[in-house]
């Protein structure tokens, strides 16, 4: 089926970081300083809410991290996730009990990642996090889990483990539709290298080849949506694409660093934990927060095995891949820092 790419002011269409209120229409943002920009923005668009303040905060937590070992820097970067958090939940007004929401505990004695259970609770900072993404309450996973589920540090994660890859590189993810019908989907490439039956297999369910294709490997999902043609649609066609692409973000998730995309692999060897990356952050970060206060042996035990690059992988790079996903999604803009390329991945400094 002949395919045309959706285009709003003469520009296509891509997917877009922020997941449940992105802001189509807005040029990228360049900014060298992402604290300031953002606190500028919930000055003008979060008025009479604690946003600014708990956004402040997160940047007093995240500077008191710098310099600090790895068995003591979950404490803070934990606090900083914590704030950032609520000053999400407080710029869309939505209400928070404030408790942590989620605890953890080990499982055996052997000090790994997979003896350090994170569980989900009812009610808190986290649960509210989970509910504005429309994710499933409640959850009991173990570290090692959570983090096999993070794209930012899958490449790590895999060699430690010698598992099968849990994502597929993408590029170009873009929304299409079909040529003379109000059909459209997204749609984007892979690496030549995966088109290969069994490997198209574990695509998550509701993706498929497009064999429209025959020179490069495109990948389609089947459900559709509805962008219908003329002025009056506007306002409808980015309610429909908003809903459509909310549900995709699940499976379609993007490393702030590299500014790449990517999608989740369903493999029978993998244990896929459906939920938005900044949800796992938080609570494996949680987690190593315990340990770092309560038990720092047991952590510095853990960092003594063979498993301590994924850590400290996930220590190093999180605080980007989360504020970068919380910014995007408190103003639903695309914020980068100024590049060669016209933006890499968001200042923190």
């Amino acid at each position: 089926m002949a395919h045309e790419l959706i285009v709003i002011d003469r520009k296509p269409l891509q997917l877009r970081r922020a997941v449940i209120s992105p802001a189509w229409k807005d040029e990228k943002v360049l900014t060298s300083d992402v604290w300031t920009y953002v606190d500028l923005w919930m000055r003008r668009n979060a008025k009479g809410s604690d946003a600014q303040f708990y956004w402040q905060q997160s940047r007093e937590f995240y500077r008191a991290s710098q310099g600090l070992p790895i068995t003591a820097s979950p404490l803070t970067l934990y606090y900083c996730f914590l704030n950032a958090t609520k000053a999400l939940l407080a710029s869309k007004k939505i209400k928070f009990l404030d408790l942590h929401g989620v605890t953890g505990h080990k499982t055996a004695s052997k000090a790994s990642l997979s003896n350090e259970r994170v569980v989900f609770k009812s009610g808190g900072v986290l649960p509210a996090l989970i509910s504005y993404y429309g994710d499933a309450q409640n959850g009991n996973y173990t570290l090692k889990e959570l983090l096999g589920n993070m794209s930012f540090v899958h490449r790590a994660y895999c060699l430690s483990y010698s598992e099968p890859y849990h994502f597929f590189s993408i590029f170009d993810p873009v929304y299409a539709k079909a040529r003379g019908s109000s059909e459209a989907w997204v749609s984007f490439e892979m690496e030549p290298r995966f088109n290969d039956r069994r490997v198209l297999a574990t695509l998550p369910p509701g993706y498929q080849k497009n064999p429209t294709f025959s020179d490069v490997l495109v990948i389609r999902r089947k459900k559709r949506f509805k962008w219908k043609s003329g002025p009056a649609e506007r306002g409808a066609n980015l309610t429909r694409l908003t809903e459509y692409h909310k549900k995709l973000r699940r499976n379609l998730t993007y490393v702030s660093g590299a500014d790449r995309w990517y999608l989740k692999r369903r493999h029978s060897n993998l244990v896929s934990v459906d939920r938005h990356t900044p949800t796992l952050i938080f609570a494996a970060m949680h987690r190593l927060s315990e340990l770092s206060r309560y038990d720092p042996i047991r952590l510095s035990r853990i960092l003594d095995t063979q498993r301590n690059w994924i850590l400290a992988e996930f220590v190093k790079s999180s605080p980007t891949q989360f504020l970068d996903e919380i910014a995007c999604e408190i103003t639903g803009q695309e914020i980068y820092a100024p590049g060669i390329h016209g933006g890499s991945s968001l200042s923190l400094s």
